[in-house]
């Protein structure tokens, strides 16, 4: 995802997640992500960068051309063999931004927790860490 976008990513996320936003709210938040997601799975068909968006349109998406054989007949034909639709691709970066966001979250909460847990034992982050690798491993 790009940096600049950040914001307005952790903006309808947490709207999307909110306890306290409303059903409404919720899935205008998802619209908007979807949205958002489907104009970078097309910048990104267009202009291909290093990153995971752009490696999962060049791999994995149908390709599809419009070719004239009688006019106005007007076929589409695969021109890439791919495995998905490009709506497949907009859904997997949509859910791979949710999990993604899920996964922080609650990684954050777990430090922490840990260092709630830590303080309230006279405990310091290293002094922790030395303990735990002194624990014998099978």
């Amino acid at each position: 995802m790009p940096f600049e976008d950040l914001e307005f990513l952790t903006k309808q996320n947490a709207i999307r997640t909110s306890g306290s936003s409303t059903a409404s709210e919720a899935q205008i938040a998802s619209d908007s992500l979807l949205v958002y997601l489907g104009k970078l799975v097309d910048q990104r068909m267009e202009d291909p960068k290093d990153d995971l968006i752009s490696k999962l349109d060049l791999e994995q998406v149908k390709r599809t051309c419009n070719r004239h054989l009688l006019d106005p007949l007007l076929i589409s034909v695969q021109v890439k063999p791919g495995h998905i639709e490009r709506s497949d691709a907009v859904q997997i970066a949509f859910l791979l931004l949710v999990a993604g966001n899920a996964t922080m979250v609650n990684m954050i909460n777990l430090v922490r927790f840990l260092f709630k847990s830590w303080n309230k034992q006279g405990l310091t982050p290293p002094r922790v860490l030395s303990l735990s690798s002194s624990i014998p491993r099978n």
